[in-house]
């Protein structure tokens, strides 16, 4: 066998075996489904209806749902709301929801919210009867000037993302939702916004809605109509291998030094700080802990840091199936008076950002010398850039990757990252998101 078709062989098996990043998307072993690129003429009326709510009616209180507020542009779904005489309304809107149910599964979007006052577009979903209701991306202009995602069934679990906080839904973003037996994973740009794991997550078939909307009371002639909510494409994932039984997925939180908590598996600490894992979910099943010297069953587990480690957390849900995820624990040596910055393992860190557009950082440590190579190479194999090709002492180092200064750039998607020295070599993966 050539070495080319080893490292092929060995991206296929990472992508499904790997180490679990929280931002990897979709899940692995999850395959497409159902899905629209809008790239038709016009919308098919077999798969998605129009020109009213899926329960028959047209009044959306203040605008009135009419069909030619729904069409196909530009390979873009626009859903459209105006400003005029509709009859008793003063505004039309869009909507367009799924004639097909789902049951689980990675529900993703890619979408150009409307800026304006009073705007209220949505993407969300529901069963036959209320509750409950999943509000995926749910868009409130200004005043208000947030996204919200959210579960209802007697009462909102809700996060809440700000324009003040330098959000611009405006331009293009992709939302998406992980769904199965008892978790809800909602992400923004592929990164974890909110997650909730309890016995209410729905286990019905639930069909999908896309709605243009508007807050009666905040919307107004400044609100600059026509608005337009713009979907690139709509996708599921499902994976019906496991039947009634699905690996629950695990998110990471680390602390350290009673900090900030963050959702990442890569864990950077000076010797001697107190590092708390506390992964989700946190009932629900039994966890398994191994490396570092950890045990126990519990979600949470806390140790000094003392040396660059891998740590494994096996999760077994109640049905039996299990899930893994990796944290790796980068320890900076340079703190520790009198001892040299030479690292006694290899190590290579998780990028930041992880998603990235368009550059990130990755570190690395050796603990010898000799000539070291990070090459990018895409998911068929290819290189597509070499960041490190040179002779280098023992220590750590930090490269930053820009994938616009490739030739034409490169597309989004993942890409893995590969560093060699003499017969060691590690890969990791990376997501590109435009």
């Amino acid at each position: 066998m050539t070495n080319n078709f080893l490292f092929n062989l060995f991206i296929a098996c990472f992508l499904f075996i790997g180490i679990g990043i929280s931002q990897q998307l979709p899940p692995p072993g999850y395959n497409l489904s159902w899905g629209d690129e809008f790239n038709g003429q016009t919308l098919d009326t077999t798969a998605w209806g129009t020109g009213m709510k899926p329960w028959g009616t047209t009044d959306n209180s203040p605008c009135l749902i009419t069909p030619e507020d729904t069409y196909l542009q530009n390979g873009d779904l626009i859903l459209r709301d105006r400003i005029g005489n509709f009859g008793s309304y003063k505004y039309s809107c869009g909507w367009a929801w799924t004639k097909k149910w789902f049951k689980y599964g990675y529900f993703e979007m890619r979408a150009q919210y409307p800026k304006g006052k009073g705007q209220w577009p949505a993407w969300w979903m529901l069963k036959q009867g209320w509750p409950p209701e999943i509000d995926i991306a749910e868009y409130r202009g200004a005043p208000k000037s947030y996204m919200t995602e959210a579960f209802y069934w007697g009462s909102w679990s809700t996060t809440l993302l700000n324009e003040s906080q330098g959000w611009d839904f405006s331009t293009w973003h992709t939302y998406a939702l992980n769904w199965g037996p008892g978790y809800l994973i909602w992400y923004v740009d592929g990164k974890v916004q909110k997650y909730y794991y309890g016995s209410q997550v729905p286990s019905d078939s639930m069909y999908v809605i896309f709605s243009a909307g508007l807050d009666g009371s905040a919307a107004d002639s400044t609100t600059g109509f026509p608005n337009y909510y713009k979907i690139d494409y709509f996708h599921v994932y499902q994976d019906t291998a496991f039947g009634s039984c699905y690996p629950t997925p695990i998110i990471p939180n680390v602390q350290v030094n009673f900090g900030t908590w963050q959702t990442t598996d890569t864990v950077y600490a000076n010797p001697g700080e107190y590092v708390t894992l506390a992964p989700y979910p946190s009932s629900g099943g039994t966890w398994v802990w191994s490396g570092g010297g950890l045990s126990g069953s519990s979600n949470m587990q806390n140790f000094i840091a003392q040396k660059s480690d891998t740590i494994t957390a096996k999760f077994i849900n109640a049905c039996g199936d299990t899930s893994i995820q990796n944290f790796y624990i980068m320890i900076n040596l340079t703190d520790v008076k009198g001892t040299p910055n030479t690292p006694d393992e290899y190590n290579l860190s998780q990028n930041y950002p992880n998603p990235f557009n368009p550059t990130t950082e990755i570190k690395y440590s050796i603990p010898q010398s000799g000539l070291v190579t990070i090459k990018i190479y895409n998911l068929f194999g290819q290189q597509v850039a070499v960041l490190v090709n040179n002779e280098q002492k023992a220590g750590s180092y930090t490269v930053e990757f820009n994938a616009s200064s490739t030739g034409g750039g490169l597309a989004s998607g993942i890409y893995m990252y590969r560093l060699q020295l003499n017969n060691y070599s590690l890969t990791k993966k990376m997501i590109l998101l435009k």
